[in-house]
């Protein structure tokens, strides 16, 4: 699957938008998903579907956050989905499902003034990628027109990750 991503890549955008550095990233972030993706995070939102594989949700996470996260294409990335769905034999629209379960719960893990936030998807797919690439000590950046919630992401995030001292232990 990792490969048809890749070659599908390769021939939407030419053939250096994906390297071995994206293979290398890709374990990285897995082993992180697997390791330390809440369990609890789809108990109340997914469980009509009977998904609580985490090993599958880690490989969907990982594959978001180092394909998808980065093409503005709501078709492209609609493909991607679909290549994933497929891949491991998942409901269509599934994807979406599982990043957005995944996303909600990290975000309502965080102190908030929610009477000033809205929380919409924007803010909750810019915190939670922050998130994974500080945790992971990898670069980021997240571009985008103003107001669109990247400064507000990373204060969020600073008044959260706090280490030993944070609330959450998923936070720490």
């Amino acid at each position: 699957m990792l490969l048809d991503i890749h070659q599908y890549l390769d021939d939407t955008f030419g053939s250096s938008y994906v390297s071995l550095r994206d293979v290398e990233r890709f374990r990285t972030i897995y082993e992180f998903f697997n390791s330390k993706l809440p369990m609890n995070a789809h108990k109340n939102t997914a469980t009509y579907i009977g998904y609580d594989n985490r090993s599958e949700r880690a490989l969907i996470m990982t594959f978001i956050f180092c394909y998808t996260l980065r093409i503005e294409s709501d078709t492209i990335k609609r493909r991607l989905y679909s290549m994933i769905e497929g891949g491991l034999n998942l409901p269509l629209n599934f994807v979406t499902v599982v990043k957005g379960v995944e996303e909600t719960d990290f975000f309502h893990r965080l102190r908030i003034d929610y009477g000033s936030i809205a929380a919409n998807s924007a803010i909750k797919e810019n915190i939670y990628c922050f998130f994974v690439a500080i945790y992971n000590k990898l670069p980021m950046i997240i571009v985008g027109p103003p107001g669109c919630s990247k400064s507000l992401a990373i204060r969020i995030l600073t008044e959260n990750m706090k280490g030993y001292n944070s609330e959450d232990k998923y936070l720490r």
